[in-house]
């Protein structure tokens, strides 16, 4: 196993780490375990006892590390970022139901509202999608990203400042 450290990244600084490489891998799992809504850009990834990594770290301390090898690669490639990906179609198809059926709702409003002879019956005044996508269960990104920090070992080294 091979131990990464991750940092934050100034993109405007075209730094980053190679796609595809373990370094990019390492920066696409912290991505997800973050939470933070950062993008694969915002990070950068070294081998810990690597040069780079002792030059990064003097000009501010890593973020995260964690330890990969060829197999847990492979398992984040073939297995996790997929279920990923699945995970977010969901979040993705709740979203667009909630919104078709409330774009619907409002078209059928409009169209009552310029009936000429139904105008006064609103059919819609008590309907209330909220609640029943409120109370849907979805798959938790959150409770999936616990999980495969546990799996990969990714330990968050933020390092919090006294500043306020």
């Amino acid at each position: 196993m091979i131990k990464y450290l991750v940092f934050k990244n100034d993109p405007a600084g075209g730094k980053f780490s190679a796609p595809g490489s373990p370094e990019d891998i390492a920066v696409e799992i912290v991505t997800f375990v973050e939470m933070l809504g950062s993008r694969k850009i915002d990070f950068i990834c070294y081998p810990a006892d690597s040069s780079a990594a002792t030059f990064a770290s003097i000009k501010k301390p890593p973020q995260f590390s964690l330890e990969l090898d060829q197999e847990k690669i492979k398992i984040w490639i073939n297995d996790a970022k997929p279920l990923i990906e699945k995970l977010y179609d969901v979040t993705y198809a709740i979203e667009g139901a909630y919104t078709d059926i409330a774009h619907s709702i409002h078209l059928l409003k409009e169209k009552f509202e310029a009936s000429p002879n139904f105008s006064d019956i609103d059919l819609v005044e008590d309907v209330d999608i909220s609640i029943a996508f409120e109370e849907m269960e979805r798959p938790s990104e959150h409770q999936f990203a616990k999980h495969i920090e546990e799996f990969f070992g990714v330990k968050n080294l933020n390092h919090y400042s006294a500043e306020v």
